[in-house]
């Protein structure tokens, strides 16, 4: 008698489990037809640089006019010619980002020189399209200066030790996404971010807080040519701008402080 009260029990536990088990994945068709019915079913619109599938034609829309406002503008700032053709894909959810490129924590990110992913973010979603593209012109700013035909393996490699710091920073800049940079409590106490700290992007993510002020210090400070010269080489402060990375952060805490306190 005790062996079948234990046996009922085994099988009601396995029955709870098999229950839970079908209604995830009930939930996860349910989501992922709702995500293929969001995005799958809408407008393409096109530029003459830009080929734009996205959530509602007006909508859409704005995100287009931000990016062709911006296509001349940025290929100049960063002296290289963009991609001549870019598709940019908007997404109405985060499932429907996350199942597309499998970034679930990001709101946007390249996928080469001529491609865009977005996540819908209302009034912002334009901006933070400016904002990878940029990181496509940088991509292809680095791209033109290895030897052709691309050797891709190895152009991934070298690409990988490209500071986040400076990546953010340029895409930040030329999106225009600035904000008080003593906002943060960590900056109004003084705390400024090690160059170190800032290529972190899960611990406080503090590059979206002051890269703007990065790029704009560079620019105050030693010119526009040498943003691009640091670019080209990777970040090498040391090399480019002559002044160890300590230096570096030192003089741009100076600077936030003169100009912003």
């Amino acid at each position: 008698m005790g062996l079948l009260r234990l046996l009922t029990r085994f099988l009601t536990r396995r029955g709870r489990l098999l229950i839970i088990f079908l209604i995830v994945a009930v939930v996860l068709m349910i989501l992922d037809a709702y995500a293929r019915g969001q995005f799958s079913s809408k407008v393409v619109i096109t530029s003459e640089h830009f080929e734009l599938s996205g959530i509602e034609t007006q909508q859409v829309q704005e995100v287009l006019e931000q990016l062709k406002s911006s296509y001349d503008r940025i290929g100049r700032d960063l002296k290289t010619q963009p991609a001549e053709r870019i598709r940019v894909f908007v997404y109405a959810n985060r499932w429907a980002y996350g199942r597309a490129t499998g970034h679930w924590t990001a709101g946007g990110n390249p996928e080469g020189p001529e491609t865009i992913h977005v996540l819908w973010d209302g009034k912002n979603t334009g901006q933070n399209a400016v904002h990878e593209f940029a990181h496509t012109v940088t991509l292809k700013l680095l791209i033109d200066q290895e030897p052709q035909p691309l050797d891709s393996a190895k152009f991934d490699k070298k690409f990988a030790t490209l500071p986040v710091w400076l990546w953010e920073a340029v895409a930040i800049y030329e999106a225009s996404q600035a904000h008080n940079p003593l906002s943060p409590q960590y900056m109004a106490n003084g705390q400024y971010p090690s160059l170190q700290e800032l290529n972190q992007r899960l611990k406080g993510a503090k590059i979206y807080d002051v890269g703007y002020t990065l790029v704009e210090f560079i620019e105050n400070k030693w010119g526009h040519d040498k943003l691009i010269k640091l670019i080209l080489e990777y970040g090498n402060v040391q090399k480019v701008l002559d002044v160890s990375e300590d230096e570096f952060s030192k003089q741009w805490n100076e600077f936030v402080r003169a100009k912003y306190q």
